[in-house]
């Protein structure tokens, strides 16, 4: 049975009943006034302000551009998606590392970094820091996201020339030591361990990534290897397969659930978890000297060639593609990373970055609800609760359900039983934790909350939990694939009421009794825009005045009721859950409340069919909203108050994007209330996006619209509330 308690289930990063990532500090204003201080608001908003990284033009091929604005070094060598929704780099000649906001904003650090010390490597580590290391001086360091640097030294031998550094699959940070034939471990509090036993002599370590396989692999340039050591320190070497003078450089894992490399001598590789080596040169110019090399949001790997002056694509069956165009000569393209706007991004060793965009979008594939995983059972695999500091994943695409060329999943997630108060994280697998969360949650609470998540290696999604332990259950409702031209176009519409148990909207006169005999169904295609052929629907399905904890369910019509919970309440409570629902028998979708008997509404905010947009995963949640910081807003939210947030152009959403998916949190309320989000242009509708009580911190995902050069207005009904909004992807031809 699925989870059917009670209370709120927010998605907020900042939790107001859980430890988390920090607010930033806030100055509390007064609550703003309508009128003319809106009006200028608006004025300002689309006239614009901000420097704004130029989109990518419409078309098949990728387009290239580079970025140096900002940049002081001419010689990057590592780049990385900071835990922060930013891009960060190495400046090895500098002694700084770099950071670029989505906007292109650059920002140099270099204090607390010793002179010498020769950045190189980088990754977002677990803790919600950048962890890089330093080449010249052999240390370890790692930055805050604000600046601050520590450096660590103990237990790093001297003249080891540490390299490259990843997050492995026990939470620490794993690092080559390139002169000293050694693989490093160092806690996210300072402690280093150094591996040499099974490495073999001048073998000139060079990459290194977390597997698919709970171990840690690297490659040997020198000795033309690829390694493999577990957490325990046990190490093994491959070569059979590698063509003599390949010379492995950079290792990542693939969306395949193999290793991926990047070969020097002319190639890129593939080895799977067992150690069968498979090159691929075809297609790779020869003396390009493939070097660096990532998993892309597009289902392909990709590498750069660093005398070759270009950056390459190759499929999981090793078929490649290379581009040049719009990559100076001399570049020296190298590292590569996904990132916050959802293209690849490269570094030139000349003091540039570079950045792949026009990535095709995705179109939607509707499922009926399945259970992915539910933990206080075998399904999933888990079979126990998940502990704070120890993420685990799900696979969801290539898993006989859903196909391995699908590159987000719409999930519905509910936590519950939790032994503290906490917060769900849930990224995509193969990056560290994001500075946002999915769902907050106190204490035994039972919590949902729908997500959209990019795929992460291996077809997987990763979920992390801040404290205690707490099971989760995770229904899928459907994927974006951008390979299957079957798929549905998506639109985001102004909110529209459906149905409405209290009054006559919708039909139903009535509240919703509990149990199969008493199923209702809503008519959704064929009605207020929707065309009959959609073939799914996005709805805000809000429960109100129930008479007992319950929960709803909401699926096509005409088919079985499935095992998987969308809306769950406490008696008395209103709650909403934003519900993507496949159509069913006669354009209509089915309701089902479990226990007593509640009110229902349902505010129409998009549609799937023949036309429309197709969807863009951005790397990371993008922080497009935060009234407390002066991000997109300076609040809070007054009552009766409607503000304007500036999203298309101003972050790392394009100009002209058609619509977002926006994790929306409201915190800090002194009243109960109820938020709405629709685009600029039309009037406020009827209909709510959250629901809140007075002092309650609670998110629900949203799909608004953009229009109006990418404007959303945002209205609160009653006393004053701080709002937050972090976008996860975007909507566009």
């Amino acid at each position: 049975m699925a989870p059917h308690a009670h209370l709120d289930h927010d998605t907020g990063v900042v939790p107001l009943l859980a430890a988390g990532p920090r607010r930033p500090g806030r100055r509390r204003r007064p609550p703003h006034r309508a009128g003319v201080a809106r009006l200028g608001l608006l004025l300002a908003l689309l006239a614009g302000a901000a420097v704004v990284l130029p989109a990518a033009p419409a078309g098949a091929a990728p387009v290239i551009d580079e970025l140096s604005t900002g940049i002081t070094s001419s010689d990057i060598r590592g780049v990385t998606l900071g835990p922060d929704g930013n891009v960060w780099f190495t400046e090895y000649d500098k002694d700084k590392i770099g950071r670029m906001t989505p906007t292109g904003e650059v920002t140099e650090f270099g204090t607390g970094i010793t002179p010498g010390a020769g950045p190189t490597g980088i990754v977002a580590g677990p803790d919600g820091q950048v962890w890089f290391t330093e080449t010249g001086k052999d240390r370890i360091g790692r930055i805050s996201p604000t600046g601050e640097v520590q450096e660590f030294s103990i237990g790093i031998g001297l003249g080891s020339m540490p390299l490259m550094i990843t997050v492995g699959p026990d939470q620490n940070l794993w690092f080559t030591e390139t002169n000293a034939d050694r693989i490093g471990r160092i806690t996210t509090d300072g402690t280093v361990t150094e591996f040499s036993t099974g490495i073999s002599a001048s073998s000139g370590l060079r990459g290194i990534t977390a597997g698919p396989d709970g171990n840690v692999w690297f490659t040997e340039l020198d000795g033309n290897r690829i390694g493999r050591i577990t957490p325990l320190g046990v190490v093994t070497q491959f070569s059979a397969g590698l063509a003599p003078g390949a010379k492995p450089d950079q290792i990542t894992t693939g969306p395949d659930g193999n290793l991926w490399f990047a070969a020097r001598g002319g190639a890129v590789g593939r080895i799977t978890p067992g150690g069968a080596i498979t090159s691929f040169s075809g297609g790779v110019t020869g003396g390009s000297q493939p070097s660096g090399i990532t998993s892309g949001p597009d289902g392909n790997l990709w590498f750069s060639e660093r005398t070759g002056n270009r950056v390459g694509k190759v499929s999981t069956t090793g078929s490649v593609t290379e581009y040049s165009s719009g990559i100076t000569a001399g570049s020296q393209p190298g590292a590569l990373t996904v990132g916050p706007d959802g293209n690849v991004w490269f570094v030139e060793g000349v003091g540039r970055l570079g950045r792949v965009g026009n990535f095709p979008g995705a179109r939607f594939h509707p499922l009926t609800p399945v259970r992915l995983l539910d933990s206080r059972t075998a399904a999933g695999g888990w079979n126990g609760k998940l502990f704070a500091a120890n993420p685990r994943t799900v696979k969801v695409a290539g898993n006989g359900l859903i196909p391995a060329s699908a590159t987000s999943v719409v999930l519905n997630i509910t936590v519950t039983e939790g032994s503290l108060n906490s917060f769900l994280t849930v990224y995509p697998d193969g990056q560290a934790p994001p500075n946002a969360s999915t769902i907050n949650f106190a204490a035994g609470q039972t919590i949902p909350n729908s997500a959209t998540v990019r795929v992460g290696t291996s077809g997987r999604v990763a979920f992390a939990n801040a404290r205690g332990k707490v099971h989760v259950v995770v229904d899928v409702v459907g994927y974006y694939d951008p390979v299957d031209a079957a798929g549905s176009r998506i639109n985001a519409v102004n909110p529209k009421r459906l149905l409405d148990s209290r009054t006559t909207v919708g039909g139903w006169n009535a509240k919703l009794a509990a149990g199969d005999a008493n199923v209702r169904t809503l008519q959704v295609a064929g009605v207020s825009g929707v065309p009959a052929d959609a073939t799914a629907v996005v709805v805000n399905v809000t429960a109100t005045n129930p008479s007992a904890g319950s929960f709803l369910e909401v699926w096509p019509s005409g088919q079985a009721r499935p095992t998987a919970s969308n809306v769950n309440m406490a008696p008395g409570e209103t709650i909403a859950n934003l519900v993507t629902v496949a159509v069913g028998a006669n354009g209509r979708v089915s309701f089902y409340n479990a226990v007593g008997s509640t009110h229902v509404v349902a505010d129409l905010v998009g549609w799937y069919g023949a036309t429309g947009n197709t969807y863009h995963a951005l790397g990371a949640p993008n922080r497009v909203l935060d009234d407390r910081a002066d991000i997109g807003f300076s609040g809070p939210f007054g009552a009766g108050f409607s503000g304007f947030v500036k999203i298309a152009g101003f972050t790392a959403v394009p100009a002209g994007a058609k619509g977002v998916v926006m994790n929306t949190t409201v915190t800090n309320g002194t009243a109960p209330s109820f938020l709405t989000v629709w685009p600029v242009g039309p009037a406020q509708p009827n209909a709510s996006t959250i629901n809140f009580s007075a002092n309650q911190t609670i998110a629900n995902l949203a799909m608004p619209a953009l229009s109006n050069g990418g404007v959303l207005q945002i209205a609160n009904a009653t006393g004053t509330v701080d709002v937050i909004g972090d976008v996860t992807g975007y909507l566009a031809p």
